[in-house]
């Protein structure tokens, strides 16, 4: 847990100024958390169907 609070604060700055960019728009906070959702569940996504390929070659 420490070191995700080191890579957050670290990264703080940066994730500021993307998300002022990003909501410059209407309903740019909605997107904004849409995106970072999306940025999470991809690799999830990916690892889980690689998983599944190998455990289905290799059973």
């Amino acid at each position: 847990m420490k070191i995700l609070q080191a890579v957050w604060k670290a990264t703080e700055v940066e994730r500021y100024g993307f998300r002022e960019w990003w909501t410059n728009g209407s309903g740019g906070e909605l997107r904004f958390i849409g995106w970072g959702l999306l940025v999470i569940g991809m690799p999830v996504v990916l690892i889980g169907l690689v998983a599944f390929f190998v455990y289905a070659i290799f059973r």
